[in-house]
């Protein structure tokens, strides 16, 4: 039997933006938000935010803040597929491979 967290993931990685998400850090590694968003497909940042909190949340990727300071300056988002995240990527690629 898979375990739960297998059954989210591939539910997530169904869905076409999520799936262009994926796709995008697997290729390119850790990027900003900016990119993700010129990249992913999305039509709005609004449903970006929402996509990539949801793949936050299933631990397939990583959010990363630099440059935030003590006096609350905000700092830039980059994202990055986790390291189960780039194993699960990994292995749908090389099962590709085989057929």
């Amino acid at each position: 039997m898979f375990p739960p967290r297998l059954k989210t993931a591939i539910q997530l990685i169904a869905d076409n933006v999520n799936f262009k998400i994926i796709e995008v850090l697997a290729e390119k590694g850790k990027i900003t938000w900016q990119v993700l968003l010129n990249e992913s497909g999305a039509t709005h940042a609004k449903t970006l935010n929402i996509q990539v909190k949801q793949l936050v949340s299933a631990g397939l990727v990583d959010r990363y803040e630099i440059g935030r300071t003590l006096e609350g300056n905000a700092g830039e988002l980059y994202f990055d597929l986790s390291p189960w995240g780039k194993a699960l990527a990994k292995a749908l690629q090389e099962s590709v491979k085989s057929l």
